[in-house]
């Protein structure tokens, strides 16, 4: 007697995929296991980026010790760079070394800028700070630019994508000459992330938090004499940041005192690129004395306080 063979039509057949049910099932789980772990994943990430931020602004830090120590002062947040010599009065073009009749309060803060940290330089010869071939420019560094110029060398300020970081000539007569020996840098600077906003040859140096070109924002106390107007003595300021006077009415003071009063500051404005001119900032109580709107204060970081400043 033959083995008893079933129908095939009555055989079960493996299936093939899921139901409709159970792929909106899975599709649901995945979708609530994201919202469960993106915010981490974003935190964590911005975690890192703030780390990174606070490592880089103390490099900064060490960087103007060092240009201190080598120069006997920190670096200003605003000069004015005349590219025509001072050939003496009557001889002299104007604007130079010698005479601005538009800024003479630029000039005036300008040249003793450089004859402290540069003794020896010789105001009676031109320079093309921006190597284009022009020697009748004035080339006004606002506080951004200066963080990267003073650190970086005088080759931070040169024609678009040649912008680099080795320093200044050893040559006290002439420290902003290509080539030979040079001083510092003081720190490493990506030339990536350099970027000439007001296309006058300087560049200010972007942060890294996000994609935009949002430089750090750099101030100087000289040494404690006192924090000075973005503004002050016609230093031209950039119009993409034409808010600077008000953004040091947040951190220049707190109760009539500034912040590194004795020093300098160090301000990244954060995730959403700005920063911010809301009101005061206390170390004591954050912005909560404060009746202006600082959403945008508050994820900045600075070299006054830890993280964020909303923290």
């Amino acid at each position: 007697m033959s083995p008893l063979t079933l129908n095939p039509e009555h055989q079960r057949h493996p299936r093939s995929g899921f139901s409709l049910v159970e792929l909106m099932a899975v599709i649901a789980i995945i979708g609530i296991l994201l919202a469960l772990i993106l915010p981490a994943l974003n935190n964590t990430r911005d975690t890192v980026r703030i780390a990174e931020i606070a490592t880089e602004i103390k490099g900064f830090e060490q960087g103007i010790a060092e240009f201190k120590t080598q120069f006997g002062m920190e670096p200003p947040s605003g000069i004015a760079l005349y590219e025509e010599p001072d050939l003496g009065s009557g001889m002299s073009a104007d604007p130079s070394w010698n005479q601005d009749t538009a800024n003479p309060s630029r000039l005036v803060q300008s040249r003793t800028l450089i004859r402290q940290m540069w003794p020896q330089f010789d105001f009676s010869v031109a320079h093309d700070f921006d190597n284009d071939t022009v020697t009748d420019e004035v080339i006004v560094l606002t506080g951004d630019e200066c963080l990267l110029f003073f650190l970086g060398g005088s080759d931070t300020i040169a024609p678009a994508d040649s912008a680099k970081a080795d320093g200044f000539s050893s040559n006290p007569v002439n420290p902003f000459a290509t080539g030979g020996n040079r001083v510092g840098p003081f720190g490493e600077f990506d030339p990536d992330r350099m970027f000439d906003d007001d296309t006058d040859g300087a560049h200010a140096y972007n942060d890294p938090y996000v994609d935009t070109t949002v430089p750090y924002l750099y101030l100087s106390s000289y040494d404690g004499r006192g924090y000075r107007p973005a503004k002050d003595g016609d230093l031209d300021q950039d119009a993409t940041y034409d808010a600077t006077d008000e953004i040091q009415n947040v951190y220049l003071q707190s109760t009539d005192q500034a912040w590194k009063d004795k020093s300098h500051q160090i301000i990244c404005a954060g995730a959403d690129a700005d920063f911010g001119i809301g009101g005061l900032w206390s170390s004591e109580d954050g912005f909560s004395n404060n009746s202006g709107d600082t959403t945008k204060d508050q994820d900045n970081i600075t070299n006054f306080n830890g993280g964020k400043l909303g923290q």
